[in-house]
């Protein structure tokens, strides 16, 4: 299924990494699926600014690397690990 959606130019994919690990998990799925890299969106997983702050120190010049791009969890930043943010 992964494979058809990246044959379409308008899906995006994104995905939640906690440790390196997980980059190499998604260059696999990339790489097996077609996935172009410009394509594929890497959001660190974290419900405090720390934590999301960590995790995209070492993201981020991944992410530079692979040509992915990196989202961030604004809400977070802005009001915490909250129920409707």
């Amino acid at each position: 299924v992964l494979a058809a959606y990246a044959r379409d130019p308008r899906a995006w994919f994104k995905f939640v990494v906690a440790e390196a690990a997980d980059v190499a998990e998604v260059d696999g799925v990339a790489e097996a699926c077609g996935i172009p890299t410009e394509r594929i969106l890497l959001m660190p997983e974290g419900t405090t600014s720390a934590a999301l702050r960590a995790r995209e120190a070492w993201l981020a010049p991944l992410c530079l690397e692979r040509g992915y791009r990196m989202s961030d969890r604004l809400h977070i930043h802005l009001y915490g690990d909250t129920r409707g943010t």
